[in-house]
């Protein structure tokens, strides 16, 4: 089965076709998902409900997707594998979690499980993308205000003042100063922007800048909390699910290391997996840790001594996207008077 699906992988027709696999929104993997879900527990068998799938998404890269992955899982290959040959869609934690749901005969729970993952992803995505947006929309509508007044307005009173020889104070010399500057030099401006624009860019990929941007997005004041909340959110949410789906330990850790964007989430959780290569407790590691808060120190001691991991981690997740949308709907309603 393997030697097939590398015979498909390397001709240019299935090349051009998982190349066209990108730009898949979550929320079709998740409505796709559930679907696949509700077949599986009536009784449906694996391929027939990909069939399925692939036929009610007909004509969309989703559909597509679906329909590839039940010709290699009818061709003999295991649904992890077959996932894995599409990783833009499927990445390395929801392969994973499938690969564990084969190995212990659960599918259907596995599926329902990575369903609402990501849909409690996209809701706290939504959140923080629908508080902002009111916010965005002014700051844009005043940025507008001023390019055009800089521009367009204050010139025609720089021609009245100079015919009327009118003394003008020095906050308002620098100010037509500077609408003269921007209606002159303004695609100078518009290149240096693109210039620094792009240097930034490129530096915040580099291990240096990626390291100081995670610094100062934890550091900033009030963003900074929010932002500790919702790393921990993603990384307790990933860790419990794939806990939850029989995943081994390390496997866990590894995957959840790769979901942490942040790198001293992805520090700590490699600290985490040392720990327990060295046999120390998982909670040992949250213990020593200054990232997460003391309550969610001790609940993880206290799953772990219960045995309850994967239920203390998903409460404690649910917990901190409640407190985000809080958090974030109070920002949004601050930055408002202050931008206007």
């Amino acid at each position: 089965a393997e030697a097939g699906t590398a015979g498909r992988t390397g001709s240019p027709a299935e090349s051009k076709r998982r190349s066209r696999t990108g730009g898949i929104r979550r929320s079709e993997l998740a409505v796709s998902t559930s679907q696949l879900v509700l077949m599986l527990k009536t009784g449906t068998s694996l391929v027939d409900g990909l069939q399925a799938l692939s036929r009610q998404l007909s004509g969309s890269k989703m559909g597509s997707v679906w329909g590839a992955v039940a010709d290699d899982v009818s061709g003999g290959a295991t649904l992890g594998n077959a996932l894995a040959e599409y990783p833009r869609v499927f990445d390395n934690f929801y392969v994973g979690a499938v690969r564990a749901g084969e190995q212990g005969g659960d599918l259907a729970g596995v599926f329902d499980r990575l369903s609402s993952y990501i849909e409690k992803r996209i809701e706290l995505r939504s959140s923080i993308v629908g508080a902002m947006i009111y916010p965005a929309i002014i700051s844009l509508l005043a940025l507008g205000a001023v390019v055009f007044v800089v521009t367009f307005v204050l010139p025609r009173f720089t021609s009245i003042f100079e015919r009327n020889n009118v003394a003008l104070p020095l906050p308002t010399r620098i100010l037509m100063g500077t609408s003269d500057f921007l209606v002159s030099y303004w695609y100078l401006l518009l290149l240096a922007a693109v210039v620094v624009g792009g240097a930034v860019a490129y530096f915040l990929r580099t291990p240096a800048g990626e390291r100081l941007w995670s610094s100062i997005v934890l550091r900033l004041p009030v963003i900074g909390a929010t932002s500790h909340m919702i790393q921990s959110s993603t990384l307790l949410r990933t860790l419990g699910t794939l806990l939850d789906a029989r995943v081994s330990l390390l496997d866990a850790l590894e995957v959840t290391k790769d979901v942490c964007r942040n790198v001293y989430y992805r520090e700590f959780v490699e600290s985490l997996s040392s720990r327990v290569i060295q046999g120390e407790t998982l909670s040992s590691g949250f213990e020593e840790s200054d990232l997460m808060t003391p309550a969610i120190k001790q609940m993880v001691s206290t799953g772990e001594n219960a045995g309850s991991m994967a239920m203390v981690l998903a409460a404690l997740s649910d917990h901190l996207d409640a407190d985000i949308e809080k958090r974030i709907k109070r920002l949004s309603v601050v930055l408002e008077p202050a931008i206007i």
